[in-house]
């Protein structure tokens, strides 16, 4: 998400399971848990070209 301001906050509560799960895949990808969540927000709420059709 380069070159984007990031200014929104969100809050939200995971199970240390969830929490580690995360900050695993986070090192594994050489990237943030906050990257990771937001990356799962676009992929879940980008409207595809197909979904317009």
């Amino acid at each position: 998400m380069p070159n984007k301001k990031l200014d929104a906050r969100l809050e939200i509560r995971l199970d240390p399971e969830q929490l580690n799960r995360l900050k695993k895949e986070a090192v594994a990808k050489s990237t943030s848990v906050g990257e990771l969540v937001r990356e799962a927000i676009e992929q879940r709420y980008t409207v595809s070209r197909d979904d317009k059709l």
